[in-house]
C-alpha cells in the first residue's frame, strides 16, 4: 500500500507525465489515470474521475479497480455497473486481458450470490453461477473461481461431483477448500478421473500447458516443469513431440514430496486412491510397477536417483 507521502509525490510524478498527454496512446493515458486514481483514493471524488477517465481510454484494470473502490463504499450497485462495463462476451476478450476480466466476472458474479443488489435471491444465484462459469471459462486455473463454482455446485445446482471437482482444485492451497471436501455429500466422492481426462483430450501442445499451469498454480509452492526444484526435477516424457507422460527424478529423502507432486498434476485430487496406494511405495523405496485408470504407473532407480513417472494411456 502507498504511503501518505508517496501517493503524494506519485500524483506529482504523473501529473506531470500528463503535460505531455498528446504524445501517449490511449493505453498509455488509461494505465497514467489507473495509477493516479490508485494515489488518491482517500480523496472519493477525485480518485473516481480519474478511474472513469481510465475506463473511458479502455482500460480494464482501472474498471475491476473502481468496481473494487465501490464495494468498499457499500455502493453495490454502482459497483455491479462497472463491473458490467468491463466484461463482454468471453470469446471477444483479448488473451492479455483475460485474468482482467474474469476477475470483473467473479467479482459481479459475487454481488448476485451474496444478495445485495436486493433482487430476487434464487434468480440472481443463477446469474452468479453464469458469471462465475465465464470468469472460469477465461482463467481456469484460478483457485478463487473454483472455490466458487464449487460453492454454487454444492448448494444451488446440488451437483455434488462438479463440486468436488472444483474443491480439489483449490484444497491444496485454500483452507476452505480443504474444509469443503469433509463435506458429507463429497466425501466418498472422487474426482481424479475427471482431471485425468481434462488432460488426456488435450492434444500437442495443450497438453504441456495444461500440466505446466497446473505447476504454477495449483501446487502449495510455484513450480515449473523441465526445471529443477528443492525436491526433484519434474520432465515431460516425449515421443515425436506428443508428450506422453510425465516424471521427477528426486533423492530418498524427497520420495514423499515428489511423488504426491506427480500425482497432483496428474490427478489432482489429494485424497486419490493413487496417492494412498503410492505413498507405501515413497515410504519403502523399490521398483515397482502398476496400472491406474488405464495409466501405467511406474517407479525405478536409475543413476543414483529414483525416477517416478506416469505414462499416459488414453
Amino acid at each position: 500500500m502507498l504511503t501518505k507521502g508517496y501517493a503524494t509525490l506519485g500524483q506529482k510524478v504523473l501529473n506531470q507525465a500528463l503535460r505531455y498527454a498528446e504524445s501517449y496512446s490511449d493505453a498509455e493515458l488509461g494505465y497514467i489515470y489507473n495509477l493516479l486514481a490508485n494515489t488518491a483514493e482517500s480523496n472519493l471524488p477525485q480518485a473516481i474521475n480519474w478511474y472513469e477517465k481510465a475506463i473511458e481510454l479502455g482500460n480494464l484494470s482501472a474498471c475491476v479497480n473502481l468496481g473494487v473502490f465501490y464495494e468498499k463504499q457499500q455502493q453495490y450497485d454502482n459497483a455491479a455497473n462497472i463491473y458490467n462495463k468491463c466484461t463482454m462476451a468471453v470469446d471477444q476478450v483479448d488473451i492479455v486481458d483475460k485474468e482482467t476480466v474474469a476477475l470483473a466476472y467473479l467479482n459481479l458474479g459475487s454481488l448476485y450470490y451474496n444478495g445485495v443488489l436486493n433482487k430476487d435471491n434464487k434468480h440472481d444465484q443463477q446469474v452468479a453461477g453464469k458469471l462465475w462459469q465465464a470468469s472460469y471459462e477465461l482463467n481456469p486455473y484460478d483457485l478463487d473461481i473454483h472455490y466458487n463454482l464449487a460453492i454454487y455446485n454444492r448448494y444451488v445446482l446440488k451437483n455434488f461431483t462438479q463440486a468436488r471437482y472444483h474443491l480439489t482444485v483449490c484444497a491444496w492451497s485454500l483452507t476452505e477448500c480443504l474444509a469443503g471436501l469433509n463435506d458429507y455429500k463429497l466425501a466418498a466422492l472422487s474426482s481424479e478421473q475427471q482431471h485425468l481426462l481434462d488432460l488426456l483430450k488435450a492434444q500437442g501442445a495443450k497438453k504441456e500447458h495444461i500440466l505446466s499451469d497446473r505447476a504454477k498454480y495449483w501446487l502449495p509452492e510455484l513450480a515449473y516443469l523441465n526445471f529443477r526444484m528443492p525436491y526433484g526435477e519434474m520432465n515431460t516424457i516425449t515421443n515425436e513431440d506428443e508428450i506422453i507422460g510425465i516424471k521427477i527424478s528426486f533423492t530418498n529423502a524427497h520420495s514423499q514430496k515428489a511423488i504426491a507432486t506427480i500425482n497432483r498434476l496428474v490427478f489432482v485430487d489429494m485424497f486419490s486412491e493413487i496417492n494412498a496406494l503410492t505413498y507405501s511405495w515413497s515410504i519403502a523405496l523399490k521398483p515397482r510397477q502398476m496400472e491406474y485408470l488405464g495409466q501405467k504407473i511406474k517407479l525405478e532407480a536409475k543413476s543414483g536417483q529414483w525416477i517416478y513417472q506416469i505414462l499416459f494411456k488414453e
